[in-house]
């Protein structure tokens, strides 16, 4: 099979090169063919998830949407017991948008 990627549908190389380093694989062959496995056992999920008694119309909002931003939030918790029995403890958070 040729997948044509010269003149207007150019675009399509920086679209498989982006999804090889997605996959982590080497080449656009098996970026595609991860794709298309992804996509046909996603589709059927979403389409599922969709009408589940549970799903609600911000969560139904966001799964229709091709591209949303997210943000990871990573939180710790540590406590240190001095020699006199007190004990201190502290709470971290580190949120980063992920990119």
């Amino acid at each position: 099979m040729r997948i044509r990627t010269d003149g207007n549908k150019s675009y399509r190389t920086r679209l498989y090169d982006r999804a090889a380093r997605s996959w982590g694989v080497a080449t656009r062959a098996d970026a595609i063919d991860k794709s298309c496995r992804f996509s046909s056992q996603l589709i059927p999920a979403l389409a599922e998830a969709n009408s589940h008694p549970d799903m609600t119309d911000d969560l139904r909002e966001v799964l229709s949407n091709p591209i949303i931003e997210l943000t990871r939030t990573t939180r710790s918790e540590y406590s240190v017991i001095l020699p006199n029995g007190k004990e201190i403890t502290r709470e971290q958070a580190d949120i980063q948008p992920n990119k």
